[in-house]
This record gives C-alpha cells, sequence and structure tokens, in this order.
C-alpha cells in the first residue's frame, strides 16, 4: 500500500513537471501576442472610418477589405469597390505592399 502511494506521488510530480516545461517553452510567441504589424494593420484597417471626409460616404457601411500601402499613401479598398485614399501617417511602420483586413 505504501509503495503503491509512492508510485501515484511520483507519476504525479512527473506529470506536473512535463506540464511545466510544456507550459515554459512556447515555440511560437506570437501566439500569446500580435506583431507590431499585425497591430498597425488593424489601426489602418480602423482608420479608414475616421475623420471629417468620411462621414456618409457611401462605404460607410462597407466593410474594408484591402489595404495597398506605398512610401507615401494608403488606398483602401471596400467590399462594395469603393476606395478611399489617405496618406500615410508619420508612425505607421507597415512596409509598402498589399494587405488583407481581416477582423
Amino acid at each position: 500500500m505504501f509503495i503503491g502511494r509512492n508510485l501515484i506521488f511520483f507519476g504525479f510530480q512527473i506529470l506536473f513537471l512535463f506540464f511545466l516545461q510544456a507550459c515554459q517553452s512556447n515555440s511560437n510567441p506570437s501566439l500569446l501576442y500580435p506583431s507590431n504589424q499585425q497591430v498597425q494593420l488593424r489601426l489602418i484597417c480602423s482608420q479608414a472610418y475616421s475623420g471629417d471626409e468620411a462621414r456618409h460616404q457611401v462605404w460607410e457601411k462597407s466593410q474594408v477589405r484591402w489595404l495597398f500601402v506605398t512610401e507615401d499613401k494608403v488606398t483602401v479598398y471596400f467590399e462594395n469597390d469603393r476606395t478611399r485614399l489617405m496618406s500615410r501617417k508619420p508612425g505607421w511602420t507597415l512596409p509598402p505592399g498589399k494587405y488583407r483586413c481581416v477582423f
């Protein structure tokens, strides 16, 4: 009976150490926090609706699908085939390219 308890206790210790090791060694840290690029992409996609010139437009209730980023401008493409051209802000470090807005 005493040996059985020791084996069970030893088994739980092994499982605990295995679980502890698995929790500490996350091979993909992006599962925990979004990258800087993902945060900026969400920010730019949401800013397509802000500003005085954005109000009461035909794309106001349409979702953003694509961003086309150049060195100085950002073109926002909406799901109703409309576009909006925005100037690129100094804090945006998103490299030029084509990005899909997915929320």
